[in-house]
C-alpha cells in the first residue's frame, strides 16, 4: 500500500515490517507490537536502500491483535515532504514526514479519528491531497473487530497540503450486518481518472467490494440537506433495522421513518459534510411510547447500537420533553467545535437550551446521530427536510 514515485524520480515503499521477538506481548513494559513501519527508497529502481528510521507506535491496553505499526500510505506534498500515515489499534491515525524519504520522523498521533484500519492518500493533478479512511468507533466494545469497526468509509480533501481539510463525507457504508470474518468497507484504494474525477475500489469480505466515482467538487460543499425520495440512501442505520422512506400525512414528498422496538436502541445517523460551525434544522415526529430520545453532533461513526455512543458525542441534547405524535421544528446551531464551543437548540422558533461542549472535536463535525428507546413494538420516529449550511 505505501509505495510512491516523487518528482525527483525516487521511489519509496513503506512497508510493515515483522519483528518475531516480539511476537509476544512483553510482560512489562511498553508494548511495540510485532511489526514496525521502515521505508526502502531507490533512485533507479534497481539499489534500494532502507532507512535507518524505524516507526514504532506503542500499543494501549490489551487486545487480541498486536500488530504494531503496518500498512502505511505516503503523499508527496507541494513543499517536496513526505507524509506517511500509519495504521494503528489507539483509536487514531498515526503520521511521520521526510524531506526525500530516506529519514522519518518520529510517528505522532494524528487528529483522524480512526479504527484498526489503513487509509489512503492521493494527490490529485492539482495538486490537492485526498485521504480515504475508516472513522469508526464502537465504545460499548473498545476490543471488537478492527478496534471500532469497519461500517463506513469517508473522504476528505486539502487544498492546502494537510493543514485544513473539507469533507469527512461518507463514500461507501455497510448495510448488511455481518457477525464474523473480514468484512467492512476497509482498504480503499483511490485514483484520479482522466477527466478529474475519484475512482475507489474498497470493501472487504465476500460480497463486499465495490467501485465508487465521485467529483472531488463535492467534497468542498457546505450546505446540503438530505432528499430521501430515492429512500434513506444517506442515512446509515447498522445495529439497527427497518429505516425506511415513507409519504405521510402533512408531509412534503417522503420522509424518514426509523420504526421503535423495545428490545434495544433504535436509531439512525446522517452524515453531512465537515462544519467547525454551523446550522441544522429538520422536523421531527416522537411517537407515543419513544423514551430515552437523543440528538448527538458527532466528529465519527458509531453504529446504533452502541450504548456508550452518547458518552462521547461532541454536543449531546436530550429531547425527552418533546411533545408527542406532532411535528416539532427543531433548529441547531453552533459557534464552535473547539473546547469552548456551545449548542443552542430551538423548537418550533423558540429557543428552549444552549448546552456546552462535551467534547472538542477532532476535526469536524459530520454527523447528525438519533437514537431512542421505546416502551412498545409500535411507532416510529419521522424526520423530514433535513438541511446543514456554514
Amino acid at each position: 500500500r505505501g509505495f510512491v514515485q516523487l518528482k525527483s524520480g525516487r521511489l519509496l515503499v513503506g512497508a510493515g515490517v515483522a519483528v518475531p521477538e516480539r511476537e509476544e506481548a512483553p510482560k512489562s513494559g511498553p508494548d511495540l507490537g510485532w511489526n514496525d513501519t521502515v521505508v526502502y527508497y531507490s533512485d533507479d529502481g534497481v539499489i534500494w536502500e532502507k532507512s535507518p528510521d524505524i516507526l514504532q507506535v506503542e500499543l494501549p491496553g490489551e487486545n487480541g491483535t498486536r500488530y504494531g505499526a503496518i500498512e502505511p500510505t505516503l503523499v508527496e506534498l507541494g513543499d517536496g515532504r513526505v507524509w506517511m500515515l500509519i495504521r494503528d489499534r489507539g483509536g487514531r491515525l498515526y503520521e511521520s514526514f521526510s524531506a526525500d524519504g530516506s529519514r522519518w520522523s518520529k510517528a505522532e498521533r494524528t487528529n483522524f479519528i480512526s479504527s484498526d484500519s489503513p487509509a489512503a492518500l492521493l494527490r490529485l493533478k492539482d495538486g490537492r491531497i485526498l485521504i480515504v479512511w475508516n472513522p469508526c468507533q464502537f465504545w460499548s466494545d473498545p476490543r471488537s473487530y478492527a478496534m471500532g469497526g469497519r461500517e463506513v468509509l469517508h473522504a476528505a480533501i486539502s487544498a492546502d497540503q494537510g493543514k485544513t481539510w473539507s469533507g469527512f463525507r461518507e463514500i461507501l457504508h455497510e448495510t448488511n450486518q455481518v457477525t464474523g470474518g473480514d468484512r467492512g468497507t476497509a482498504y480503499p484504494s483511490p485514483t484520479e481518472t482522466a477527466d478529474g474525477k475519484i475512482l475507489v475500489v474498497s470493501g472487504q469480505g465476500e460480497g463486499k467490494r465495490a467501485m465508487v466515482l465521485f467529483d472531488p467538487s463535492w467534497l468542498m460543499e457546505k450546505n446540503v440537506s438530505d432528499d430521501v425520495e430515492r429512500g434513506p440512501v444517506s442515512w446509515t442505520q447498522y445495529g439497527d433495522e427497518g429505516l425506511t422512506a415513507e409519504h405521510t400525512p402533512k408531509t412534503r414528498g417522503k420522509c424518514l421513518v426509523i420504526s421503535m422496538k423495545s428490545s434495544g436502541l433504535c436509531g439512525a445517523a446522517w452524515n453531512f459534510p465537515g462544519l467547525t460551525r454551523g446550522t441544522l434544522t429538520f422536523h421531527l415526529w416522537v411517537p407515543t411510547g419513544a423514551r430515552e430520545i437523543v440528538l448527538g453532533l458527532n466528529d465519527h461513526f458509531n453504529r446504533v447500537d452502541d450504548v456508550k455512543a452518547a458518552e462521547h458525542l461532541v454536543f449531546r441534547a436530550d429531547l425527552n420533553e418533546l411533545a408527542r405524535d406532532s411535528w416539532q421544528e427543531v433548529h441547531l446551531t453552533w459557534d464552535t467545535a473547539e473546547a469552548e464551543g456551545q449548542l443552542t437548540m430551538a423548537v418550533n422558533g423558540r429557543t428552549v437550551k444552549t448546552l456546552n461542549i462535551q467534547r472538542p472535536a477532532a476535526c469536524a463535525l459530520n454527523y447528525l446521530r438519533l437514537e431512542a428507546r421505546s416502551d412498545k413494538n409500535s411507532g416510529a420516529l419521522k424526520l423530514v427536510d433535513v438541511a446543514v449550511r456554514e
